[in-house]
């Protein structure tokens, strides 16, 4: 905008003044004031520099000024589109990169906390395993090295309220739950350890 009112104050004042025929009704026309300038020249920035009856407007002001048109013209274009436009580009660019960058501290931060809780819920879930089964061995202790999960034992697990909130926790819904067992179970020997479970 300020180059096209500065580029607009020089054109009104130099080309809208021409008062020689038959250069005058274009000068007027398309230079006459401020306002008219700034429109001619923004319609030459974005690709539709003709006159009022047609002909181009880059021509009609080179057969009256002459070779210092084309000069000006070019300097005037070449400016704006490979000049400004890519400035805009650039600012463009550089805060979608700017977006990106952010977006991926973000993520990084919220997995880092997503594992921080299934750490913590898994170390809550398995105290209350080996609570309760310490508690069903008559009060001998269960150590997490020893605990071992049969697929019964985890099926009465299921119905305990600690077991069905850390699945809640984890996104687990009632049709995985069913597979859950299978899906822990890497060695497939029919019993879930420690190990497996974290």
């Amino acid at each position: 905008l300020f180059v096209s009112y500065v580029g607009a104050v020089a054109a009104t004042m130099t080309i809208g003044t021409d008062t020689k025929q038959p250069f005058a009704p274009f000068a007027d026309t398309h230079f006459g004031t401020v306002g008219r300038s700034m429109f001619t020249l923004f319609r030459c920035f974005t690709g539709d520099c003709s006159a009022y009856d047609g002909r181009p407007l880059c021509y009609v002001i080179f057969d009256r000024y002459g070779n210092i048109t084309i000069v000006v013209y070019w300097v005037t274009v070449m400016l704006v589109t490979f000049g400004l436009f890519n400035v805009m580009v650039a600012c463009f660019l550089q805060n979608a990169q700017r977006a990106a960058r952010f977006n991926d501290v973000e993520r990084r931060r919220i997995l880092k906390r997503e594992r921080q809780m299934v750490h913590q819920k898994t170390q809550q879930l398995i105290k209350a395993i080996i609570d309760s089964d310490t508690a069903r061995s008559g009060g001998c202790p269960v150590t997490v090295a020893s605990l071992q999960i049969s697929r019964e034992r985890w099926q009465s697990l299921l119905s305990e309220d600690k077991v069905k909130h850390w699945l809640d926790d984890m996104g687990c819904d009632d049709r995985l739950r069913k597979k859950l067992f299978d899906k822990i179970d890497i060695d497939c020997n029919g019993v879930l350890t420690c190990a497996e479970l974290v």
